[in-house]
Order: C-alpha cells, then structure tokens, then sequence
C-alpha cells in the first residue's frame, strides 16, 4: 500500500516474485568476492548470463526448471554444477574459485 501527503491510501499492489539462483563468488585462498566472475546458466533450450557485481555478489532471474550453470573468472579454474529452479523461488549457491595454476 502507498499514502500520499493527504493521507489517501493505494490499492494494495502485486507482490512481486523472483525465481532464478542467487548468492556469491568468492576467491577460495581468502574468501574475498570475485568482482565480474561470470555466471553462465543452460536449460530449457536457452542461455542465460550475468556478472558478479564489485563484491562478487550474484543474482541470475530464470524461469523454473533444471540448469548447468558455469561459473567462471580470468585467472580461476571455472566450476560447473546442475541446478533445480523451482517457481517462485531463489536457489542459493555460493561458489570458491581457485587461482589457476
């Protein structure tokens, strides 16, 4: 609901929903996030992407179903995993890159 100065109030709006995967990239040596580590998520006969913002943190909105989602950054051994989207839902997956040698 939203009041106005006059005090009149809104109709009650939607709520909203996210559905996808969430959490942080973080450098497995000291645990410090990953500043623009990649996050590539494949299924359901499409590809979706996004970056990791200036702490490594992560938010990717898919639609519900199963993904192979690759996470990766220059100068780190990129990790792969399967992961589950249920409707309505935030999967979380944090994820420790190592350095690569």
């Amino acid at each position: 609901l939203a009041k106005d100065a006059q005090g009149n109030t809104s109709p009650a709006s939607a709520k909203a929903h996210l559905t996808g995967i969430w959490g942080d990239i973080l450098d497995a040596s000291n645990n410090r996030g990953i500043r623009g580590a990649k996050i590539v998520a494949t299924g359901g006969g499409k590809t979706v992407s996004t970056s990791a913002n200036y702490g490594g943190a992560y938010l990717l909105n898919l639609t519900p179903g199963d993904y192979t989602v690759v996470y990766s950054a220059s100068g780190y051994t990129s990790q792969t995993f399967s992961l589950s989207v249920s409707d309505n839902q935030l999967t979380s997956r944090n994820v420790f890159l190592r350095k690569a040698r």
